[in-house]
């Protein structure tokens, strides 16, 4: 396995909502790793439009920096409180 995962904000969710997502993500994961991570969140679709339009998709990357932590967050899972947000994503 990899030192990195994907995730991505479901479809459904509001744009507006994509900035507090993250930080509370990113929180749980830095907790989870000793703030031993790096994070990049790619932005998919057309670059002409941006955040609030069709096709627009945000992925979190999470490269940590042990092995164990990938492997211990890949296991645990995305926590309750983001599953209706989170969705693990491809590589």
């Amino acid at each position: 396995m990899a030192n990195s995962l994907f995730f991505k904000i479901k479809p459904h969710v509001r744009i507006d909502k994509y900035r507090l997502i993250e930080m509370f993500f990113m929180d749980y994961i830095d907790d989870t790793c000793d703030n031993q991570v790096k994070y990049k969140i790619e932005s998919a679709g057309d670059p002409e439009c941006g955040p609030g339009t069709t096709g627009y998709q945000e992925t979190f990357r999470v490269d940590f920096d042990k092995p164990e932590d990938t492997l211990a967050v890949y296991l645990r899972g995305i926590p309750k409180e983001f599953q209706m947000y989170l969705e693990f994503a491809s590589g």
